[in-house]
């Protein structure tokens, strides 16, 4: 801050203070590893979930659950005869310790590495830091457990030492945020970003990615720190050591060729039901103007000053003058890729509006494109125009780099991580060229508009490409590598059939004795905890009839919460309905003193769902993130009103080419891809109310179609009790009153 001063980057600020309460300090890595003193044994492992369970020392509370005992037995068999088990786990089975408690006692005796892959990384650490260690305490070895998540989520030491000896390369906004990094960096034994809350609450994406680990731009063990604190190179040493690695899927998938993970032979794949959509996004691609720009940048850029690797290895050398013409055309290639990336997104962006009108709708528009596309035709050219001044970067980057004899430790190094910003353009590049030659039948190619409602005016549109068979990939980078797969999710049957996840995880294509399948209920007596209704008096939700049903959302959720002042959940499948219930119900609820909360009205998702949590009577509606991993036991969530069944956006561009895949060979793309999705997340929503055994609720349909349309019967089917309907607000509000007694 001091030197930033001195250059009169600063002139009036002062250094903010720092809350170093908001520093919190985990760790990646617990216990040592055994190899060889414990014998495998299931009915050994069997004892833990059983009346008598040692797991009782640790965890007074625990319950003996026949459906864990199956599962975990399942897992017994899948390692023992080296099969895939597609599981699913009713909630509240207990499923990671049904998992987790027959892979380490196999890892150990056989003195192999499990990897256990999630959703999210919140989901990982939720593993880590209370399921394993639980396990640590109740198990009779110990045993080596490492949380591993992408290498972005951790500091470079060489890149944050590049900006704390030079501030002034940064903004003042960047500045401001590296305050919160120099006393985190001090004490952090991991090097997660995930640890210091007050950056990650402080908005500073921008310096995040200046000082973030990379593999592009990794120079491994030419720089200073590798052997010296570098984070990323000693969560990889302790992998290798590892016992048991948890990850996110995200993470899985990108290291399918096992850079990172190395060798294994067993893993688990919970949440699986997200499988699907992870490797689409993995392994397709999304071309846009800040990706583009940020690889730019990150080379050259003059703002604030001159920076990013190509300055600081030409500031490095002593003998400017003789590099001094090569290094001004890379700048000159640099600065007129720039302006063409503004041009070509700009392009896109206006044609887009000009066909789709995407500035006049609610939401960003996504369309499909081919050779044939109006939009492409008109951006292509712009787009050959970019393609050849990217290429132009590379040939005098790479010009420049051969020219170049490094002048001691630093220039080398500069050097080298210069080669890895070629590699990112190339790989750029390819991407761009993948989305301007859109004839792959095995992708599906898309543009997207900005969103009409950020009032950003320099957003611009991107261009999108996805594989339609995941499962083939699934198979190539998965099953087939390893000796025993566990696939587990509370929701990976569609009424009791598997078969849509079967075929969109690329299952089918295992010999048919490997794969095991086996639903395992809820030990909930949800017909004494819960009751279903739904409401046959409200109109079926559509286009023509918005206004009318958006009213009676209204009513419903008024009279219910004014009732009973329940803590209640709504979930929308649309925010633009949310706001409007929203704005329909706030001061009905002020003059009555009830919370109402709604996502991003309400402010962040962490603090929307703790307030919901703290203040019992409260009602939240959500849409997106709320239908699914949101837990909320007791009686801050004794109401669940699911608004409409949560059908996906019908011309969604990848969801209307698995259609039209499904139609080719004479399927039903309704009912064998449309409906098993909805019914999916329909559940996943279903599974936020009843969280625990002494939990009770009400579960409110408030879209007809589920008991008046055919595929209705899949839904209905999938619940786990009886729906009944009800024909008025009366009726429904007498039958609340008949479940919860005398609760008012």
């Amino acid at each position: 801050w001091e030197a930033a001063a001195r250059e009169r980057i600063l002139s009036r600020y002062e250094p903010p203070e720092i809350d170093e309460k908001y520093l919190l300090r985990l760790s990646n890595e617990f216990g040592e590893k055994e190899r060889g003193t414990v014998e495998f044994s299931p009915e050994v492992v069997l004892e833990y979930f059983s009346e008598d369970s040692p797991l009782r020392a640790v965890m007074p509370e625990y319950r003996f659950r026949p459906q864990q005992r199956q599962m975990a037995e399942l897992v017994l068999s899948a390692l023992i005869n080296g099969e895939v088990a597609l599981i699913e786990a009713g909630t509240g089975i207990g499923k990671s310790f049904a998992y987790l408690i027959p892979m380490l006692f196999w890892a150990v005796s056989n003195g192999e590495k499990v990897v256990v892959s999630t959703f999210t990384k919140a989901l990982e650490e939720q593993l880590f830091f209370s399921d394993l260690e639980v396990l640590r305490r109740a198990l009779p070895f110990d045993f080596k457990a490492v949380l591993l998540k992408g290498k972005g989520n951790y500091i470079c030491l060489r890149r944050v030492e590049r900006y704390l000896k030079n501030p002034q390369l940064l903004t003042y906004n960047e500045r401001k945020a590296l305050l919160y990094i120099i006393p985190w960096l001090a004490r952090t034994k991991s090097g997660d970003i995930s640890e210091n809350t007050a950056f990650s609450n402080s908005g500073s994406r921008h310096l995040w990615e200046k000082i973030r680990a990379e593999s592009i731009t990794c120079i491994g063990s030419k720089c200073p720190f590798f052997k010296r604190g570098c984070y990323v190179y000693s969560i990889r040493r302790k992998v290798r050591d590892a016992q048991v690695v948890v990850v996110n899927h995200s993470l899985l998938l990108a290291d399918a060729a096992g850079g990172v993970l190395g060798d294994y032979n067993y893993i688990v794949l919970d949440e699986a039901h997200n499988l699907e959509r992870v490797a689409a996004d993995t392994y397709g691609a999304i071309v846009a103007r800040w990706r583009i720009v940020s690889a730019l940048d990150s080379i050259f850029t003059d703002v604030p000053r001159p920076s990013g690797t190509l300055a600081l290895l030409f500031s490095s050398l002593r003998n400017r003058e003789k590099y001094g013409e090569l290094y001004q055309r890379c700048i000159n290639a640099i600065m007129s890729a720039r302006s063409m990336t503004f041009t070509f997104f700009m392009e896109l962006t206006e044609q887009m509006e000009l066909v789709y009108h995407w500035r006049e709708q609610r939401y960003p528009v996504r369309k499909r494109y081919d050779p044939d596309n109006p939009v492409f035709r008109k951006i292509s050219k712009f787009g050959a125009q970019l393609i050849e001044h990217l290429k132009q970067v590379k040939l005098t980057l790479e010009r420049f780099v051969e020219s170049v004899v490094p002048e001691g430790e630093e220039s080398e190094r500069l050097t080298e991580e210069l080669r890895g910003e070629i590699e990112r353009i190339d790989s750029i590049m390819d991407a761009l060229i993948t989305s301007l030659n859109p004839t792959e039948s095995d992708l599906v190619y898309w543009m997207e508009s900005p969103s009409p409602q950020d009032g950003n005016e320099n957003a611009t549109a991107s261009l999108n490409f996805a594989y339609l068979d995941i499962g083939r990939i699934l198979d190539s980078v998965i099953y087939r590598k390893v000796a025993t797969a566990v696939l587990t999710s509370a929701t990976l049957s569609i009424a009791g059939d598997f078969s849509y996840y079967i075929k969109a995880l690329g299952l089918y294509r295992l010999p048919p004795k490997r794969l095991v399948t086996a639903i395992l209920g809820s030990p909930y007596d949800y017909n004494r905890q819960l009751k279903v209704f739904v409401g046959r008096f409200l109109p079926p939700p559509s286009p023509h009839n918005e206004r009318e049903f958006t009213d009676e959302i209204v009513r419903v959720i008024w009279e219910v919460s004014r009732r009973f002042r329940a803590g209640a959940l709504a979930l929308f499948t649309s925010h633009h309905m949310l706001q409007n219930v929203f704005y329909e119900l706030h001061p009905l609820f002020e003059e009555e003193g009830i919370t109402l909360l709604a996502q991003q009205l309400s402010g962040s998702h962490t603090a929307v769902r703790r307030r919901f949590i703290e203040e019992v009577e409260s009602v939240l509606l959500g849409t997106e993130s709320f239908w699914q991993g949101v837990n909320v036991p007791g009686e801050s969530l004794e109401v669940l009103f699911i608004v409409k069944l949560p059908f996906g956006v019908p011309d969604e561009p990848y969801s209307e080419a698995k259609q039209e895949e499904i139609r080719s060979y004479g399927g039903d793309p309704f009912i064998e891809y449309v409906v098993p999705q909805s019914v999916i997340r329909f559940r996943q929503g279903v599974g936020r109310l009843i969280r625990s055994e002494t939990d009770r609720g009400v579960l409110i349909i408030l879209d007809p179609r589920i008991s008046t349309k055919r595929y209705g019967k899949m839904f209905v089917d999938s619940l786990p009790t009886r729906a009944v309907d009800v024909f008025s607000i009366d009726e429904l509000l007498m039958k609340i009153e008949e479940h919860f007694g005398d609760k008012r």
